[in-house]
């Protein structure tokens, strides 16, 4: 059985974990998608 996937990996959240994750399985070669529901920055004003 092979320990290679190419399964593309949707992440529901921008926040700094999801980002993270994004990152890191990006840099391993993993397709990634990432939605957030807020259009701005909660701390941008």
């Amino acid at each position: 059985m092979s320990t290679e996937s190419n399964v593309p990996v949707v992440i529901v959240g921008a926040g700094p974990t999801g980002v993270m994750l994004a990152i890191e399985l990006a840099r391993r070669g993993v397709e990634v998608r990432v939605f957030e529901k807020q259009t701005e920055r909660s701390w941008a004003r």
